[in-house]
């Protein structure tokens, strides 16, 4: 339910190369993914994952890094770094609080 490279205990983390901490998330049950491996002719193992519509809320620990930063390493990039990353999954918005 975390993404890569966020502690489950501390909820701190490295995002793309932005340290992050997380605030508060909304995620519903999470979906099961498979399909087909074409090459090797066998339906692929199920993984979990977090469904779609769930947010993520964290907060930015590094004082020097910039919005126009943190837009061009995550916005619109998937933060799975496995197979479903490149399957589209894990896709991210940016916004701000105000």
């Amino acid at each position: 339910w975390l993404p890569d490279g966020v502690n489950e205990s501390t909820l701190e983390g490295s995002i793309c190369g932005v340290r992050v901490e997380l605030i508060y998330c909304v995620i519903g049950k999470y979906q099961r993914i498979g399909g087909w491996d074409m090459e090797k002719r066998e339906p692929k193992p199920m993984k979990k994952a977090v469904p779609v519509g769930s947010v993520y809320y964290f907060k930015v620990l590094d004082n020097n890094v910039n919005f126009k930063y943190i837009l061009e390493k995550i916005h619109l990039k998937s933060l799975c770094k496995d197979e479903l990353g490149k399957q589209g999954f894990g896709l991210c918005a940016v916004g701000v609080s105000v």
